[in-house]
């Protein structure tokens, strides 16, 4: 009994740990789209060519992760097809946004509006789904979103061309949809 226990704890313990990698790559490499994105941006690319590569790329990674793996790729229900379709369209919505809100407003502020997507998820599930909230999550939210309208008003918003409400809209939109792809 207490080997079969030890051996739960150890695959316990690589499940985490696989996790954290994978949530650092995962962190790593969203957190390097800024960087490459207005590269490519400045160098005469459209929003939907640095996309393409983007999940060009991306879309090779993942079939050869599967081919590897050995696992399929196939969807098998309507339903299956219909959440893949739903989430993959929240997911270029929040993509194509935030480029244009890297085009028009500062990238780091933009980047920042955009990373409050779980604020906007703490929200909405306490608000639709009954999670718990106290005074402390309240609070933490109000100030978070305090940081970033005191952030966001500064002159450091501008970008010489850009226009700054376009850029503020597009990046507000891609916080929400990002947050929405996580909640569904």
């Amino acid at each position: 009994m207490n080997h079969i226990h030890i051996n739960y704890e150890k695959k316990k313990r690589r499940i985490r740990l696989n996790g954290i990698f994978y949530a650092v790559i995962s962190s790593a490499s969203f957190g390097f789209s800024p960087l490459f994105s207005i590269g490519l941006l400045a160098a005469g690319l459209s929003n939907f060519d640095v996309l393409s590569y983007r999940w060009g790329i991306a879309g090779i990674v993942l079939m050869i992760y599967a081919f590897i793996k050995k696992k399929s790729l196939k969807l098998t229900s309507f339903d299956e097809t219909w959440k893949v379709f739903l989430l993959s369209a929240l997911r270029a919505l929040t993509s194509v946004t935030l480029l244009i809100g890297y085009a028009n407003i500062s990238s780091g502020i933009a980047s920042t509006i955009n990373f409050m997507y779980p604020i906007i998820v703490a929200t909405c599930m306490m608000v639709f789904f009954g999670e718990h909230k106290s005074i402390v999550d309240i609070g933490a939210i109000c100030v978070a979103i305090l940081g970033v309208y005191l952030l966001a008003s500064g002159d450091s918003l501008i970008v010489e061309g850009g226009n700054t409400k376009l850029g503020l809209a597009c990046s507000i939109i891609s916080a929400f949809s990002f947050a929405a792809y996580y909640i569904l």
